[in-house]
């Protein structure tokens, strides 16, 4: 049954039920993988799911029902198990089905053609033999994977809401290990993502992940004390994505945040802007629609370090007293709605990532942080981690530097950042350059 019918047959039982309220989600999503190994395809995985959320209310009270069969059946029982499960329920001022925005984006969706995946097996092999050719200490390369996904959501409603939207992605994998003289092994990698397959660079992935495991080799801890701290534009994006909750109106109302009643204060250094860009050019996952239907736009949530806007669904706008921000997002098609940003993205700085070093002077230079889940409290903003990276001396890169941890505050870390980068990078939703921060405290040898 296709979604279509699927649709049409969901609308006949809500009919019949009598329910004047609701709306219907889908999802679908398609992933190919294909892993290299010793100059074989080792692993090759085709994917697809398929899934659907039903929702309704009822005297005040929202019900939900998800399936991932598409049926006549199904239809039926969605609809059915919604409505026992709002009668159940305590009402809810807040419970809405949007009826829909003046105007959407138009956003260019993907085509539902597939990919080659004979040029997928291609790429994976020439990863593994590029990184063995390249340096004679890489040893074995643990990942070589080339991959395609394609996702297509939609919502109805009964308002008459009707959104669909595609989206599609090729990735490229490569992790390394390099040896030493003396036996002891280094690893590195590096991810790539396109909305385009003919911008994956096998190469440029290759020589970047082979660079960082040569270029670690020999390295040594630091003296603990204050440092300058440049983050490498993919660890400010590490930190960014985990600490973004904060900006989430809901996790505000929770006390989840510490930026509740923050708005048009100032939070961060005064040459930081932080957007909030669902249409990003450089986005794999544009989207002209959250989960709830409501249109997506470009939000400046830091305006030159003063907090401009939380990000809002419904539910927290509505409490706020607000409107909503379009960042109503599912984690899945059959979870509840929950507040996320779309491409949460620091605006870059004009100085190349050299002539930031010059300004940190001394200091290091992070190309690595591990224990984010374990260490990072995203709600007080606290982190201890363990970082890897380089000595800054003399606004130069130096000696490789590891076995140390760096600690502080991502809110203070957004006060104290006296530089930003040229060299933007985008992944996951979330986007920002090479930072240079004032101080941090790090930890290493007495």
């Amino acid at each position: 049954m296709t979604y279509n019918d699927f649709k049409k047959a969901v609308i006949d039982q809500a009919k019949s039920a009598g329910i004047s309220q609701y709306d219907l989600y889908y999802h679908k999503g398609m992933e190919t993988s294909v892993y290299a190994y010793e100059g074989d395809i080792e692993n090759f995985s085709d994917q697809t799911s398929i899934g659907a959320c039903f929702r309704c209310i009822i005297d005040g009270k929202m019900g939900y029902s998800s399936t991932q069969s598409l049926t006549e059946e199904e239809a039926a029982r969605l609809v059915k198990d919604a409505q026992a499960c709002a009668e159940v329920l305590d009402q809810d001022e807040y419970a809405t089905i949007f009826e829909g925005s003046d105007e959407y984006a138009q956003v260019e969706g993907a085509r539902d053609t597939g990919c080659d995946v004979e040029a997928l097996k291609k790429a994976a092999l020439e990863i593994e033999r590029m990184a063995k050719a390249m340096d004679s200490r890489i040893k074995t390369v643990p990942m070589a994977v080339a991959g395609f996904g394609y996702g297509e959501k939609a919502l109805y409603n009964s308002s008459g809401l009707d959104l669909g939207h595609s989206y599609s992605c090729f990735e490229l994998v490569c992790e390394v290990t390099a040896e030493d003289e003396n036996g002891r092994k280094y690893e590195a990698f590096d991810v790539q993502m396109e909305v385009d397959q003919k911008d994956l660079d096998v190469e440029k992935l290759v020589k970047t992940a082979v660079d960082k495991a040569i270029g670690s080799m020999g390295a040594s801890s630091v003296k603990s004390g204050e440092y300058p701290i440049v983050f490498q534009n993919d660890k400010t994006v590490t930190m960014l994505g985990t600490f973004g909750g904060i900006f989430s109106g809901d996790s505000a109302q929770k006390g989840l945040s510490l930026l509740g009643g923050k708005e048009d204060e100032k939070i961060a250094s005064g040459i930081v802007t932080l957007l909030d860009d669902p249409h990003h050019a450089k986005s794999i996952g544009k989207t002209p629609f959250d989960d709830e239907g409501v249109a997506t736009r470009k939000h400046t949530l830091i305006e030159n370090g003063i907090l401009k806007t939380l990000l809002y669904d419904l539910t927290s706008a509505a409490k706020a007293g607000k409107a909503t921000t379009g960042n109503g997002v599912k984690g899945s098609y059959g979870s509840s709605v929950q507040v996320s940003s779309h491409n949460l993205v620091i605006e870059p700085g004009s100085v190349t990532k050299d002539e930031l070093l010059k300004q940190a002077g001394n200091g290091l230079y992070i190309t690595e942080l591990k224990g984010m889940h374990a260490s990072a409290n995203a709600s007080t903003g606290d982190f201890s981690l363990e970082a890897k990276g380089y000595v800054i001396e003399d606004g130069r890169l130096t000696r490789p530097a590891e076995q140390f941890t760096i600690a502080g505050n991502f809110y203070k870390l957004l006060e104290n950042i006296t530089g930003l980068a040229n060299d933007f990078y985008l992944h996951g939703g979330v986007g920002a350059p090479a930072i240079l921060v004032s101080s941090l405290a790090v930890a290493g040898e007495e």
